[in-house]
C-alpha cells in the first residue's frame, strides 16, 4: 500500500476515548476499596438481621417494569429488541425482579408457596436508568435492597428500621446527621380516596405521584387533570397533603419533645425494657421501651452492637407490660439481633 494511503487510512479511524461511557464510571483499586468496604457492611448488617443474599440477570423482560410503572419508563431504561424479537433492558430495580423471583416459587396448581415463608432476602445490585447525568446521579448506580416476604404486620417495617439504624450506626452517622423518611400505601391510599379519587383510578393516580419529587406539584396536578381527570381542586388536595410536614416538626411532635419524659407506660407505671445478648459476641443490646399517652411504643437503641462477622443466635428476654392497652408479644430471632413489637 502506498504511504499516501496508508496516512488516508490513519485519518479515517476513529479516535477511541479513554473515558467510560456517559453516566458510567470506572473504579480503579482505590474506589474499589472504598466500594468493597461500604458492601461489606451492607452484607454484615443483612447477614447480622437473618438475611440471605440473591441477584438476579441485570437484563430483564421489559414488560415487568411498563407492568409497574407505566408506559413512560421505557423513556428511562436501557430497553432494546434482542436477535430473537425480544423486548429486555437493563434493570433499572430489583424490584420487579423479586417479584419474579418470588413467583416462581409458587405452586400453580394450589397457589402456596413452595418454600416456607417468611423470605428475607438482600442484594446489592447495580441498576441502569438512561438519565440527564448530573452531580450525584449517574445512570449506573448499585443499591441496598433488603425484603421481607410473608409477613401480614408491620413488624417486618419494624425489623428493616432498626437494620437501617444499625447501618448507619456501624459507619458513624447518627440521627444528628440524617433522618428517615416512612412511605405507607395504606396512608397515601386514605389521602387519595378522601380527596375523591375513584379506587379503580388509584393505581394510575400513584404512578403520577410517584413524579413529585422530579417535576413538582404543579405538574403533578396537571397530569392528574389530564391523565386520570381529576379537577385541579382534587389534585391540590393530593399534593398539598403529600406536602405536609412531618410529625416529628408538627407543633405536637415538638410539644411532645419538650414534655416531662416517664420511663414508664401511660396507664400502669410499668417500665419495660427488652434485653437481648448474642451468643458468641461479647457484646450486649439493650433497648428501652418507653410509651407516650399516644400508647405508641418506640424502640431506640442504647447501645451498638460490636461489628461480628459470626453468624450467631440472639436471646431475648422481655419485661412487660402487664396491662391489657399493651399485651406482651415476644419475637426472638435466629440473628444477631431482637426486634420486639408492641
Amino acid at each position: 500500500m502506498a504511504p499516501k494511503a496508508k496516512k488516508e487510512e490513519k485519518k479515517n479511524v476513529a479516535a477511541i476515548s479513554l473515558d467510560p461511557p456517559s453516566g458510567t464510571r470506572d473504579f480503579f483499586p482505590q474506589e474499589m476499596r472504598h466500594q468493597r468496604w461500604l458492601f461489606n457492611k451492607f452484607r454484615e448488617v443483612a447477614h447480622a438481621y437473618g438475611f440471605s443474599e440473591y441477584d438476579a440477570p441485570v437484563l430483564e423482560h421489559e414488560e415487568l417494569y411498563k407492568r409497574k410503572a407505566g408506559e413512560e419508563i421505557t423513556q428511562q431504561m436501557y430497553n432494546f429488541v434482542d436477535k430473537e424479537d425480544a423486548k429486555v433492558t437493563l434493570r433499572p430495580e430489583m424490584t420487579p425482579s423479586l417479584a419474579r423471583m418470588v413467583l416462581s416459587l409458587m405452586r400453580a396448581e394450589t397457589g402456596e408457596m413452595a418454600v416456607v415463608l417468611p423470605l428475607k432476602w438482600y442484594s446489592i445490585p447495580q441498576c441502569w436508568r438512561f438519565e440527564t447525568t448530573q452531580r450525584g446521579r449517574k445512570r449506573e448506580h448499585y443499591q441496598w435492597n433488603m425484603d421481607i416476604v410473608g409477613v401480614p404486620g408491620i413488624t417486618a417495617e419494624v425489623e428493616l428500621l432498626s437494620a437501617i439504624c444499625t447501618f448507619f450506626e456501624s459507619i458513624g452517622i447518627t440521627h444528628n446527621d440524617i433522618g428517615l423518611k416512612i412511605n405507607s400505601r395504606k396512608v397515601l391510599g386514605a389521602v387519595v380516596k378522601k380527596a375523591g379519587v375513584p379506587d379503580e383510578r388509584f393505581a394510575e393516580t400513584c404512578v403520577i405521584i410517584d413524579k413529585l419529587d422530579k417535576i413538582g406539584a404543579e405538574e403533578v396536578r396537571k397530569e392528574l387533570a389530564e391523565k386520570v381527570g381529576l379537577s385541579q381542586e382534587v389534585g391540590k388536595k393530593i399534593t398539598d397533603a403529600l406536602a405536609a410536614r412531618t410529625w416529628r416538626s408538627s407543633q405536637s411532635a415538638q410539644a411532645w419533645a419538650k414534655a416531662p419524659r416517664s420511663r414508664s407506660c401511660a396507664c400502669c407505671s410499668t417500665s419495660p425494657t427488652i434485653m437481648a445478648t448474642a451468643s458468641g459476641c461479647n457484646s450486649t443490646r439493650r433497648w428501652c421501651v418507653a410509651s407516650r399517652t399516644t400508647q405508641v411504643w418506640s424502640l431506640r437503641v442504647s447501645t451498638r452492637l460490636d461489628s461480628c462477622a459470626r453468624s450467631v443466635a440472639a436471646a431475648a428476654t422481655i419485661a412487660y407490660c402487664p396491662c391489657t392497652a399493651h399485651p406482651r408479644r415476644c419475637l426472638a430471632w435466629a440473628s444477631a439481633l431482637a426486634i420486639a413489637s408492641w
